[in-house]
Parts: structure tokens; sequence; C-alpha cells
């Protein structure tokens, strides 16, 4: 797959601090594995778009999310500006459901 490799002032971000969801983690308290948002930017583009804490992204454009690192990754491939779809896995009466919500990402 040929990506094109973009400066830090290029690069997608997102405004989150997050940490990974680990399977053991999952399997121990029955949340989705991925990245669980400690915190949210005010103003920053996931903000904007409606995430909160507590929200466990699970995919990006429908590529799946497990590690912070992934994320990264995807944001550090993904150009300033361009719109994604987050999916996000949130708490319900009924337990986890996932949600998507369309983010422009901004610049660091």
């Amino acid at each position: 797959m040929n990506r094109e490799e973009l400066s830090e002032n290029e690069a997608g971000y997102l405004g989150i601090q997050g940490q990974t969801v680990t399977s053991a983690y999952s399997l121990r308290f029955g949340i989705p594995v991925g990245v669980y948002i400690n915190a949210v930017e005010s103003g920053s583009p996931a903000d904007n778009a409606g995430l909160k804490k507590g929200d466990i992204i699970v995919k990006i454009n429908g590529r799946s999310v497990s590690t912070t690192e992934d994320l990264q990754t995807i944001l550090d491939y993904t150009r300033a500006g361009t719109t994604v779809t987050v999916t996000v896995s949130t708490v319900s009466g009924r337990g986890y459901e996932e949600e998507d919500y369309l983010v422009t990402l901004g610049r660091r």
C-alpha cells in the first residue's frame, strides 16, 4: 500500500487524550477493544463533532482501531482538513452501542 508521508503540520489532528482498551481489559470489564477517550480538548475537531469522554473509538473510515498506535498511524497518514467517519462505542441503557460521527480533522 502506498501512503503519502505527511509532515506533522499536514497530518490530521483529532483533539483527544486516549488509552488503549486491551483484549484482557475488555474481557475483564465487558467493554469494547479500542481507544478509550479520557478527555476531549475544548474546541477540537473531536469536540466539534460531538465525541465525548467515555466513548471508545473502534474504527475510522471503516478501518479497525485497537490501540492508540493504530489511531495515531491513521491520523499521521490522513491530511488535516479531511472529513472522516469515526465509529465509537458508547454506553447506553443496553450496554455499548456503536455510533458514527463525521469529524473534519484539524492541524496540531
